[in-house]
C-alpha cells in the first residue's frame, strides 16, 4: 500500500474470525513501518511474526475476513491510502 501526504486520522488492518467477527489480530496505522515514499507491505500468514518483523498480521484457522479501515478527519488535506 501507500500513504500520500498527511497520514489519515486512523488506519487499521484487522483479522476477524467466525460469524461474529471477533478480532484475532490488529495492526494500527501508527504501528505500520512506512518507507520514505509512503509505501508499506503487510505480510499475512498463519505463522507468528518472525523476530524483528514489522507490519505482520497473523491469521487463525477460523479467519473469515481481513478488514481495512482508513478514517479521514480532513478531506481537504488527507488522502485515502492506496492498496495493491
Amino acid at each position: 500500500g501507500r500513504f500520500t501526504g498527511e497520514l489519515p486520522a486512523d488506519t487499521n488492518f484487522s483479522v476477524l474470525t467466525g460469524l461474529s467477527g471477533v478480532t484475532a489480530d490488529n495492526l494500527s496505522g501508527r504501528q505500520i513501518e512506512v518507507g520514505p515514499d509512503g509505501s508499506f507491505t503487510i505480510p499475512v500468514s498463519g505463522d507468528p511474526a518472525a523476530s524483528g518483523q514489522r507490519n505482520h498480521l497473523q491469521m487463525t484457522a477460523d479467519t473469515t475476513l481481513i478488514a481495512v479501515r482508513n478514517t479521514l478527519s480532513d478531506w481537504n488535506t488527507q488522502l485515502p491510502m492506496t492498496l495493491s
